[in-house]
Formats: C-alpha cells, sequence, structure tokens
C-alpha cells in the first residue's frame, strides 16, 4: 500500500494451499512500515460449498439490511 508514491504497508503471503479446488492463503502477513509492526493471520480450518448461497445470504436484499 502507497501513500503518495511512498510504500507504507506490505502484504507477505507466507504459506498457501490447495483445499479441494480452491487455492487459499492460509498464512500472511501485514507489515505497517511507519510503525514497524506486523499483523499475522493464519487460517486453520476453512470449509467451502456450504449452501450459503441458497439461503440468500449473499443476496442484494440481504447486503443491504442494517446491522441489529
Amino acid at each position: 500500500m502507497y501513500v503518495k508514491e511512498e510504500a507504507r504497508k506490505v502484504l507477505t503471503i507466507l504459506q498457501r494451499e490447495k483445499k479441494e479446488k480452491y487455492w487459499i492463503l492460509t498464512h500472511i502477513r501485514m507489515e505497517d512500515l511507519l510503525k514497524k509492526h506486523y499483523t499475522e493471520i493464519k487460517m486453520k480450518d476453512v470449509i467451502f460449498d456450504t449452501g450459503l448461497e441458497k439461503k440468500g445470504v449473499f443476496s442484494e436484499r440481504f447486503l443491504e439490511q442494517p446491522v441489529k
């Protein structure tokens, strides 16, 4: 990520895996170059094709509903 042509943050992909028919990032790091700090995310259990589209969770109507 850049601000006025100066690098501020760097995303590093540390590990990726193919699960079923999908490639997923299982370990990533986002580093803030100004603060000299980073955050890492590690995925453990990822589940695909669970039928959410049949429940309408990602429909335009559902996404426009206010958060409760």
